[in-house]
């Protein structure tokens, strides 16, 4: 019994991680600009989607994390603002 919980904690990871590789891989290349803030904005939103979809989250779970979409865009926003401010040259 020990035995088979094992091999499932173990393949399911490895059965998965192309996916996850394919995924993590195509938002680190580094000649590829950051994404926007509505890209990562987008990426969010399908990710809750999908969570909602195969039921490994709630709804409230899901208005929770959407409640705070609005700090996420101001950081974003003070972000991108102390890195202007950081590269103006002056």
């Amino acid at each position: 019994m020990h035995r088979s919980f094992f091999t499932l904690a173990v393949a399911a990871p490895i059965a998965s991680g192309p996916a996850f590789a394919q995924q993590s891989q195509s938002q680190t290349q580094p000649n590829q600009p950051a994404p926007t803030i509505d890209e990562r904005r987008d990426n969010r939103q399908d990710r809750i989607a999908n969570g909602l979809c195969k039921g490994t989250m709630t709804v409230g779970e899901a208005a929770r994390v959407e409640n705070r979409e609005p700090g996420i865009s101001e950081q974003n926003g003070a972000s991108r603002q102390i890195y202007r401010d950081k590269h103006n040259g002056k």
